[in-house]
């Protein structure tokens, strides 16, 4: 599913305009975004957790060339689901309420 299916998915259960709906969905990502950018976690229960983790640095080889490459420390984005959306994903596939 791809954000514009969502919206299509969202405005279906919501009583919203699909441009309400839109705006909505793209503010919600945008404030996750700037909040993990920043180092802040976003928690949602029962659905899960976003937070920036840091990679640490290491060597790796060139695979073309054979020779090592070193790479600084880095951050990455980390999800986890939590436990409402891992019951969900295990109960398989059929309606899901909607949270409040």
């Amino acid at each position: 599913m791809n954000k514009s299916q969502l919206i299509d998915a969202v405005t279906e259960r919501a009583d919203l305009s699909k441009a309400d709906v839109a705006a909505a969905i793209g503010h919600a990502l945008a404030v996750i975004q700037e909040v993990v950018a920043k180092g802040d976690e976003v928690q949602i229960t029962g659905f899960g957790t976003w937070k920036r983790a840091q990679v640490k640095g290491g060597t790796v080889r060139n695979l073309a060339t054979g020779e090592p490459v070193t790479y600084g420390d880095t951050w990455k984005v980390s999800f986890s689901a939590g436990a409402g959306f891992k019951a969900a994903v295990k109960a398989g596939p059929k309606q899901v309420s909607a949270a409040a």
